[in-house]
């Protein structure tokens, strides 16, 4: 029974280890593809700055100069802004994923811990069922029962002690 949950912990970390490097292998090819997609947007969108910039030089100072100085402003904030988002957006489903790897990990910490209380607290009632006083004897035998029904797992093991 107890080496059973071992096997069964031991089987638990294994898997996580693998799921662990497969995310990670995941997310570091998820990294590269926004990075990269964010760097040929900026990649693209370079020239139209340039060929507004090259218009703005050839113009003189006037009312056409000023549009275009507006229009390459407004472009430029676009740009930046849309880089921005895209960070965000990555930044937002980054942290949505650590979030729920924690939460996973928690409650895999809660299902081992309460594992490990059910056999520390078995390995104590069996240890108490050989006393000499029969008060003792009888609170193993009562929190052997509470131990099967905490843990179907369990709990044939028990009736059979």
């Amino acid at each position: 029974m107890i080496q059973g949950r071992f096997q069964k912990q031991l089987r638990m970390r294994k898997n996580l280890i693998w799921r662990n490097v497969f995310i990670s292998a995941l997310f570091a090819f998820g990294l590269t593809a926004v990075l990269g997609g964010l760097g040929i947007y900026w990649y693209v969108q370079q020239p139209k700055l340039n060929d507004l910039q090259q218009q703005i030089n050839r113009l003189p100072d006037g009312k056409d100069r000023v549009v275009l100085v507006k229009d390459r402003i407004a472009l430029e904030n676009t740009i930046n802004s849309t880089l921005v988002q895209a960070f965000g957006g990555f930044g937002l489903i980054v942290t949505a994923f650590v979030s729920i790897q924690n939460l996973r990990a928690t409650q895999q910490n809660v299902m081992l811990t309460e594992e490990k209380q059910i056999t520390e607290r078995f390995t104590q009632a069996i240890s108490q069922l050989g006393s000499n006083e029969i008060t003792i004897r009888v609170g193993a035998i009562y929190a052997l029962e509470r131990i099967a029904k905490d843990s179907e797992q369990d709990h044939w093991a028990i009736m059979e002690i």
